[in-house]
């Protein structure tokens, strides 16, 4: 996913793939519901921690996003402000899907966000 010879749009697809949830009652997305719910009681120290978490994934879209608008591939976008909403975004949808919302599988979202990717960072032309 990290190599460079492939296109940032694919290893943006990549990423999403990897951050959203299989589907219901996926566990990693179940325990990080559990963190998000435990953080409203949590001491400074233990926030700091999660933040820290959060962040990793942050700056890996930023840098994804600014190599795919420094080569290029992608509309120059505020590749941070990209980064905060597109997670966003991730995050509503893999809770929908954990959760198993009725009426929307992990096909329908990513087609969702491969829509919203491709409509806000592509060349007109490209799309």
């Amino acid at each position: 996913m990290l190599s460079r010879q492939v296109p940032a749009r694919e290893r943006l697809d990549a990423f999403v793939d990897l951050y959203l949830p299989d589907g219901h009652r996926d566990p990693r997305w179940t325990l990080w519901l559990e963190v998000w719910n435990r953080s409203t009681t949590a001491d400074d120290e233990t926030r700091v921690r999660q933040r820290e978490l959060e962040l990793a994934w942050h700056r890996d879209l930023v840098a994804l996003l600014a190599e795919g608008i420094s080569r290029g591939e992608f509309r120059a976008v505020d590749a941070d402000r990209f980064a905060v909403r597109t997670r966003a975004l991730l995050d509503g949808f893999g809770t929908y899907l954990v959760v198993g919302l009725p009426g929307i599988d992990r096909e329908q979202v990513l087609g969702h966000v491969g829509e919203h990717l491709d409509t806000s960072l592509l060349p007109a032309s490209s799309i």
